[in-house]
């Protein structure tokens, strides 16, 4: 057998030898493993046996071949003498430290190892002057940024020129795969304690807005029960004081009976508070079944309710049809629009008619009831402010309890809805009333 060529024609001249002997196969296969390693720049010469005790020299000193192979490797690449200097490279390993590479003959490769890599980088140096060598470190490159490898030191024949093969990996990809997935995993970890703080929030939440509904019924239910056993002595107070003034009123001077008058009317007074109160208790106590109710049957009773209030003050009511027909509980909606409407009466100029319109909106979102009057308005910073239990803005010139609009508010909301004024000290108030429309 002639020996294997030592020209780019060697890889095909083994795979013909592959196929002519199965033996001698298994010989070049191992063969080609080292080859490998020649190209990776870890040895210079090659030695393959024959089964008949033959020996073919692929080299023989000839490493043009391999060193093409090395040239285009995408490692880096180099042989060190054995003070650890750079005896050749190829082009990746200088594109790799940043350096041209004809400056890298001469030059020490411990000098590019980073200080806190060193010691690691001599330990593999030496194991690979006897053996193989392998591990991580870091190198300098020339724009001062730091590049992290995986070496391989391996020893090489004692005839090839130089004591110890290197090959150079960059590990740069690997790092930052590894610390995209770091950042993964740590994104799912907070993810996961996001996920695990929201449902503990929302049981707090949940929680807590149990503690307050039941609060708030507690509440609701003390009021009712107070106001309901208030009436009682109060009705006495009211009762007798009415008396007093009309069976002893001629003994009584003047002085007297504007006091037992005081004494009535506030009786009277806090009478129709308590009973706001009860009517505040019972729209947030009872169970309100909804179901279609017609807008214009709802708003006459509300009339009804405030009819000699109407006579009174000689109002001029304006409803503008159709109304439609909305879901709601029809007591509560009549109460609401009762209680709109006697506000409406109530606060107005004096010697000033009122004028009350009240018609419907249709909207994307449900039914929009306007009840429009002529009054005193509301200032804009104000009218959140009349919502709430007991708040009386004009409580000096207009009688009240401050409960009326609370109950509107508490009927509406449980009804699914919501209520709301646009008003202004010049103009009146627009007061209206979102509900869901009937199908």
């Amino acid at each position: 057998m002639k020996p294997v060529a030592t020209d780019a024609k060697e890889l095909r001249v083994i795979e013909e030898l592959k196929a002519e002997n199965q033996e001698l196969r298994l010989r070049l296969e191992e063969a080609e493993e080292t080859i490998a390693a020649i190209r990776g720049g870890l040895v210079d010469a090659l030695v393959v046996e024959e089964p008949q005790g033959h020996r073919i020299y692929t080299l023989e000193g000839a490493e043009r071949p391999y060193r093409l192979f090395v040239e285009e490797m995408q490692q880096g690449a180099a042989t060190l003498h054995p003070d650890g200097t750079i005896a050749w490279s190829n082009q990746q390993l200088a594109t790799l430290l940043q350096v041209p590479q004809e400056k890298l003959l001469g030059l020490a490769l411990l000098d590019f190892v980073t200080f806190e890599s060193k010691a690691l980088y001599s330990s593999l140096f030496s194991q690979g002057q006897s053996k193989t060598g392998r591990g991580e470190c870091y190198l300098h490159r020339a724009d001062g940024g730091s590049l992290p490898v995986f070496l391989t030191f391996n020893a090489l024949p004692k005839d090839c020129g130089a004591a110890i093969g290197v090959l150079v990996t960059d590990l740069t990809p690997q790092k930052h795969h590894e610390q995209l997935a770091s950042a993964q995993k740590a994104l799912q970890s907070a993810q996961v304690q996001l996920q695990q703080y929201a449902r503990e929030l929302e049981t707090r939440v949940a929680d807590r807005t149990a503690d307050l509904t039941a609060t708030n019924e507690q509440l609701e239910t003390f009021i009712y029960s107070m106001a309901h056993d208030l009436r009682a002595p109060l009705r006495a107070m009211s009762g007798f004081s009415h008396l007093l003034v009309s069976d002893y009123g001629q003994r009584l001077d003047e002085p007297a009976q504007q006091m037992l008058k005081r004494i009535h009317a506030s009786s009277e007074f806090m009478d129709k508070l308590l009973l706001d109160l009860l009517a505040f208790g019972r729209i947030a106590r009872i169970e309100l079944e909804l179901t279609p109710v017609p807008v214009e049957k709802a708003w006459e009773i509300a009339l009804f309710q405030c009819a000699a209030e109407i006579d009174h003050s000689h109002a001029k009511i304006i409803s503008e049809s159709p109304l439609p027909t909305v879901l709601a509980h029809e007591p509560t909606l009549a109460q609401c629009l009762a209680n709109l409407l006697s506000n409406a009466l109530k606060f107005v100029a004096p010697d000033v008619q009122p004028r009350v319109r009240f018609h419907a909106e249709e909207r994307d979102t449900g039914i929009r009831l306007w009840l429009e009057d002529n009054g005193v308005g509301i200032p804009d910073d104000q009218t959140e402010r009349v919502f709430r239990v007991f708040e009386r803005l004009h409580g000096a010139r207009y009688t009240g309890t401050g409960i009326g609009l609370s109950i509107v508010r508490k009927g509406i909301e449980r009804m699914g809805g919501h209520v709301g004024v646009e008003s202004s000290p010049a103009g009146g108030s627009r007061f209206w009333i979102d509900l869901q429309r009937a199908h």
